[in-house]
């Protein structure tokens, strides 16, 4: 229409293809016709992700104003769009590809099972997509012993309660992968109990990740094999010293509301360069504090903790993962084989999810994420004591 002519009451124009449009003729998008949004509207088969599919949005002519309308409200997470592979219409941070072959699949464990490696389930050293039913480990009271307490197993989280899984990269170990298995009490060929070792891609051919089931922290601190840690760092094993290795906490989405979620990783975004500085370590390759994705944590963590497997996938190498159905990944840390050095790193996640549950709105509203004061919360609490302890003697905060 050209400038300066005036528009008909109630006519609206649709931000898609720039058409005039009466109310009746909206779609059920607010701005788009329904004529646009049957010609190019998509919705994921796995997670409900609206976008206007295989219509290049960007690409079209049109001013700056919907340009960015568009971009921030229809294409927040990519375009969804029909996977001739999957056979469905999916978003990008949906689709999982095979290794092997590449054919897309829309959960994660259909692309583990469409090509199987033949050592996935036997051999010291589990295939990298190795993925045992999780254990979930917690002390509890022993009725007939008491007050002896030990660690109990569930195939389910007890919900509000954190459980961390952790993953060590060590190189220099494979040689020695079945006696850390003996010196750890598993078995070779049967599923794990509680440790096993995997390859990874991001290690040479002598190196392994060493897998632990989520536990509480006081399990993870009785049952956490540091006999076989240090049988692998006698024999030559080395993590600290190698920059493509890495120590990965896997904590349980079921331990958070959303609100603690959000208070989580928003404590974590405010204070990454603490977060660093503790964790020794600094990978912009496997760990990155500034990639698209920890940019959405520091400036929109609602956006962030929300959009849980519909970012782009190569963002799980973020300093903080959000991309796992059942875990939050924070990947920041560096490995040891110490057992000082691998309790500190646990327990500075609980001090965080502790600190950051106790929060409350005022604190939130005062912006209380003074690393400081987190200090203070840890003080003279003994299931912190190595990670306060760490924090002292370096200088961190």
């Amino acid at each position: 229409m050209p400038v300066g002519t005036n528009v008909p009451l109630g006519i609206m124009f649709c931000l898609v293809c720039n058409r005039a449009m009466t109310q009746d003729q909206q779609g059920s998008y607010d701005g788009a016709c329904a004529n646009c949004e049957d010609m190019h509207m998509a919705e994921c088969e796995s997670c409900g992700l609206l976008s206007f599919g295989d219509f290049d949005i960007m690409s079209m002519a049109m001013n700056a104003r919907r340009r960015q309308h568009l971009s921030a409200t229809v294409l927040p997470y990519g375009v969804v769009r029909y996977r001739q592979e999957a056979d469905a219409y999916a978003c990008d941070g949906c689709v999982h590809s095979c290794s092997e072959c590449g054919t897309e699949w829309l959960t994660e464990e259909s692309a583990w099972d469409c090509c199987p490696a033949p050592d996935y389930d036997s051999g010291p050293i589990r295939n990298y997509m190795y993925k045992p039913t999780p254990i979930f480990y917690d002390i509890r009271e022993d009725k007939e012993n008491s007050p002896t307490q030990r660690s109990a197993w569930s195939h389910t989280p007890t919900p509000m309660k954190l459980y961390m899984g952790v993953e060590i990269e060590v190189e220099r170990a494979a040689d020695y992968a079945a006696d850390f298995l003996d010196a750890a009490g598993e078995s070779v060929s049967e599923d794990p109990e509680f440790v096993y070792l995997k390859s990874d891609g991001s290690l040479s051919s002598d190196g392994v990740e060493i897998v632990t089931m989520p536990a509480t922290l006081e399990s993870f601190e009785e049952m956490f094999p540091f006999n076989a840690t240090n049988m692998l760092r006698e024999n030559g094993a080395r993590a600290w010293a190698y920059t493509n290795c890495g120590y990965h906490v896997h904590v349980s989405r079921s331990a958070f509301t959303a609100s603690h979620l959000w208070k989580f990783v928003k404590w974590q975004s405010e204070n990454w360069q603490v977060c660093q500085s503790f964790a020794g370590r600094d990978s912009q390759q496997w760990a990155s504090w500034h990639n698209e994705q920890m940019n959405v944590c520091k400036t929109r963590t609602s956006v962030a903790v929300k959009s849980r497997g519909y970012h782009d996938w190569s963002n799980r190498y973020s300093a903080i993962n959000l991309s796992n159905r059942a875990t939050v990944e924070l990947r920041y840390f560096r490995p040891n084989l110490n057992r000082d050095g691998i309790l500190r790193v646990v327990q500075f996640v609980q001090a965080i999810y502790d600190y950051t549950n106790q929060m409350r709105f005022a604190d939130i509203v005062a912006n209380r994420y003074d690393p400081e004061l987190m200090v203070e919360f840890m003080e003279d609490k003994p299931r912190y004591e190595l990670a306060l302890q760490y924090i002292k003697n370096n200088n961190i905060i």
